[in-house]
């Protein structure tokens, strides 16, 4: 709780000074962003919705990580939307889901920035027949020789080569809206140049704030795998230039959102007399 008084006090406090500088100085007045989480349980507990809006310009979120080796199960690192077949906690674990809830919370949708991963989590498969989402996986999938960690795999430098030149196949999620890969016991959730049109275009179809990227030099910049380089950021680009904010489609708020917040209220009194 002190944290959270402590950056409303520095928000607050920055944008005075910016402002303040911006008339002395005559020059524009610098921007106050913040980078958020995409989980509903800290989007709850830690952010203090009403009071740090007002001072922000911008609010990125983080909308990557939904997935890894952690959940001991193959899953997507950045899903766009859910599946009916996904458990009730899954389908939570998207960006539709997350930005629909900042906006229930009380964000305005031009100060929302969707994060785009231009990284893949792997994993190393329980069985090499069962690839689904969902299925069983036995850790971290093996390091990439340019990323060089496991369970992490950058799109430019590996992902990419390996589905177009080492015979790793290639499957589309129609649900999630996301493309994953898989050789042998290897398995990747990842974004290519078709699903970040698609998150891209889903920004701009709702008039969010626009895009921020993790990270640049995780694109393709050698051209490994097409015709230019960078070709996630320029789709990227290119896409936002037909935002229409006269023509913007609404969202639908999280109408179990009361029932959240009061199932939190609950679980934070029984901790405070446990």
């Amino acid at each position: 709780m002190l944290i959270i008084i402590i950056l409303i006090i520095n928000n607050k406090d920055l944008r005075e000074t910016f402002y303040n500088e911006a008339m002395a100085t005559r020059q524009e007045q610098l921007l106050l962003s913040a980078a958020v989480a995409a989980e509903k349980h800290t989007i709850l507990k830690a952010y203090d919705i009403p009071s740090i809006v007002p001072h922000l310009d911008f609010i990125s979120i983080m909308s990557y990580d939904y997935h890894g080796s952690w959940d001991k199960k193959l899953g997507h690192n950045s899903p766009l939307y859910a599946s009916y077949a996904d458990s009730e906690e899954d389908r939570r674990l998207t960006i539709d889901y997350t930005v629909r809830l900042y906006l229930t919370l009380g964000v305005p949708p031009e100060k929302l920035i969707i994060g785009l991963a231009y990284y893949g989590r792997s994993f190393t498969m329980q069985s090499k027949s069962e690839r689904s989402f969902g299925a069983q996986s036995v850790g971290d999938g093996k390091p990439g020789e340019s990323t060089r960690e496991a369970g992490f795999l950058s799109y430019g430098m590996e992902i990419c080569k390996y589905v177009k030149k080492e015979n790793w196949t290639r499957v589309w999620s129609k649900e999630h809206q996301v493309p994953y890969a898989y050789k042998d016991n290897q398995w990747v959730g990842y974004d290519d140049l078709e699903s970040v049109k698609i998150k891209t275009r889903y920004i701009v179809k709702h008039c969010l704030g626009g895009a921020m990227i993790w990270s640049i030099d995780l694109d393709d910049f050698r051209s490994t795998c097409s015709d230019k380089p960078y070709p996630l950021t320029r789709a990227v680009g290119q896409t936002l230039k037909e935002m229409n904010r006269k023509m913007c489609a609404s969202l639908a708020k999280i109408e179990e959102y009361g029932r959240i917040l009061l199932a939190f209220c609950i679980e934070d009194f029984e901790n405070k007399f446990d």
